[in-house]
Formats: structure tokens, C-alpha cells, sequence
């Protein structure tokens, strides 16, 4: 039965199935459903004062965001030019963190000969590359998740206004490797990839062309990296940013690209899905009881079900939070 076919008074007798307990009171104001908390916090559950269905993208880079290799990049490059060139100790003044897989063979090249590598060549050597992370990532002692990583990307393959891509500097094959070893590469159906353009930006907007491709042409694109290139290359494409201050770039230095959140690290990424979730109309204009909502000892509890559409964890500690509370909470 829809809650708003529940007479006010009726709905005003129940309370919350969350760790707050305290009695609140449903409204119905302009055809909209207000969930008001009668105790210390002013609006209980303020994504029903949303109503909108727009799909988000959110658009992911890899290194320093989601995870560490442990050293397996720069190993493979080792292995390369030492395989094909016979050089080592090739990374002297090499800074390779938000840039693309070709940008920075070319810069190593250059930097040991003096000239930038022809077609050709630089495509002997990125099918190598490729085939080197395979048995490199699989041998990463060192290799490690961001914190919260896997949960933040299992929370919003959930949600069903969310779509997952990437945006990364990572030659696709090279991608996947480090995506299959985290247990995460089956989350991304597509993306911009340094295999798609050498220039950073330009693989974003691809990025957010097939997204919106996806979503369609109005979804709200966000994209979540480590470094300033991450932010500025998302802010041309058009889209949102977040900054997560997890890789070598520091807080102050991303701070200064003045992304739309700036995160310590994705145990704070509720502040993104509470900043952003499009509450539909299933939320906003009707409850459905069994669907969103049960009755338990005359509290209402919502369900998890209900919780993903809204899309993003209120941090009272409900009963069927899938958002893992502490993350919500941090």
C-alpha cells in the first residue's frame, strides 16, 4: 500500500527503524513526502526533499585512487628497456603520476635518447608493456587496495541511478590486469583509456561521451582521481570532480584545483553520494509497504532496497543500511 494513501495521523503513530529511535512524523506537503525527526536532528532522511531521476556517472581513475601496484609499473618499464635497449636505471627525473601509459614511455625514451620514439616503435613497445603487466601484477607482493576501495565500488554498482566507468592514463589491457587482481574489473564496463589517446583530457572526454552515451545525454558526470590532472581534465570535460588525497599529490596541492570534494580518502565518499543522490519518485511520492518499507513492532524500518535508490547512507545507523555504517559515519 502507498504510504501516502495512510491517513497523517496514522503515519505519525510509527517511528523509525533507526539507531536514533526516536518518534517522527511523515508529512504531506505539495504532493512531496517529508521525513522530520522529532528529536535532535532537524530532517531525518533529507533525500526525499530531492526529487529528480537523473542518472550519475561516475567516472574512476586507477592508480593512487582505487589502488597501489607495489612497484609492478615501474618494473615492467625496468624490464622493457632493458629487454629492448639494454638500459637501466631509466627513471631520473621522471614524474609519471595522472599522466598516460604513451606519455610517459615517450618521456622515458626521451629522456635516454634524446628523441621521442617513432609509431612504430612506440607501438613494439606498448604491446610489450601490456603483455609484461600481466606476469608483473601477478607477482605484486606490495600490490594493495585504497581504503574502502572495494566497498565504495560494490555500494554503487548497487545503486541503480549509478553507472561505472574509468578514466585512466592506463592503456586498457594494462588496466584490466590491475582491475582483475583487485577484484574489481568486472564493475566497469567502459571508459577512456591511455590506449584511446595520449592527452589526458582527451580520453576524459571520451570517458564521459560514452557514459553519457549510457545515461543519456543529461546524467550528471562525476570523476573521482588522485592528482590535479584528474581535476582538471574532469572540470574541461564538463563534469564534477573529486579530489582524493590518497596518491603523491598533496591535499594542499589538489585543494589549490578546487575540485567539488576534496576527500582524505574513499572512507569520506558518502559526502559525494549525499551531495548528489537524485532521489526518485518511488522516494519521494511513494512509499510502497513490503517494498520500502516494513512494519516491525509498530516501527517502520526501511529496507535496504530503499536505502540504495536514495543512494546514499543518512549515518542514524538503520537496520538495513548496505552503505556500511562506519563508512557513512567516518
Amino acid at each position: 500500500m502507498p504510504l501516502l494513501n495512510k491517513p497523517v495521523t496514522e503515519m505519525a503513530s510509527n517511528k523509525t527503524g533507526c539507531a536514533c529511535d526516536k518518534e517522527f512524523h511523515m508529512y504531506v506537503r505539495a504532493n512531496l513526502v517529508f521525513a522530520l525527526d522529532m528529536g535532535e536532528h532537524e530532517v531525518h532522511h533529507q533525500g526525499y526533499l530531492m526529487i529528480h531521476n537523473s542518472k550519475i556517472v561516475f567516472l574512476w581513475d586507477i592508480d593512487g585512487t582505487l589502488l597501489l601496484t607495489g612497484g609492478a609499473g615501474q618494473a615492467v618499464f625496468d624490464r622493457l628497456f632493458e629487454e629492448f635497449y639494454g638500459e637501466k636505471y631509466i627513471w631520473e627525473n621522471i614524474h609519471p603520476d595522472g599522466r598516460t601509459d604513451d606519455a610517459i614511455i615517450e618521456e622515458l625514451f626521451a629522456n635516454r635518447f634524446g628523441k621521442k620514439p617513432g609509431k612504430a616503435e612506440l607501438k613494439k613497445i606498448s604491446d610489450r608493456y601490456n603483455e609484461l603487466m600481466g606476469e608483473e601484477i601477478l607477482k605484486a607482493h606490495r600490490f594493495r587496495l585504497m581504503p574502502k576501495a572495494v566497498e565504495t565500488i560494490k555500494i554503487l554498482s548497487r545503486i541503480p541511478h549509478a553507472i561505472l566507468g574509468l578514466a585512466t592514463g592506463n592503456y586498457e589491457i594494462s588496466a584490466r590486469h590491475k582491475l582483475k587482481k583487485a577484484g574489481l574489473n568486472d564493475y566497469f564496463s567502459f571508459g577512456g583509456f591511455g590506449s584511446d589517446s595520449h592527452c589526458r583530457f582527451e580520453l576524459t572526454r571520451l570517458a564521459v561521451k560514452r557514459g553519457q552515451k549510457l545515461a543519456g545525454p543529461k546524467a550528471q558526470t562525476i570523476v573521482i582521481g588522485d592528482t590535479i590532472h584528474d581535476v582538471r581534465c574532469g572540470k574541461q570535460a564538463g563534469a564534477k570532480t573529486v579530489g582524493v588525497c590518497t596518491g603523491q599529490t598533496s591535499r594542499e596541492m589538489l585543494a589549490l584545483e578546487n575540485p567539488d570534494w576534496l576527500l582524505g580518502d574513499l572512507t569520506e565518499f558518502n559526502r559525494v553520494l549525499q551531495d548528489c543522490a537524485p532521489v526518485g519518485t518511488t522516494l519521494g511520492l511513494s512509499l510502497q509497504e513490503g517494498e520500502d518499507f516494513y512494519y516491525d513492532d509498530g516501527k517502520m524500518v526501511l529496507t535496504e532496497e530503499h536505502h540504495l535508490r536514495r543512494g546514499y547512507c543518512c549515518n542514524k545507523g538503520c537496520r538495513h543500511c548496505p552503505y556500511d555504517f562506519s563508512m557513512g559515519n567516518s
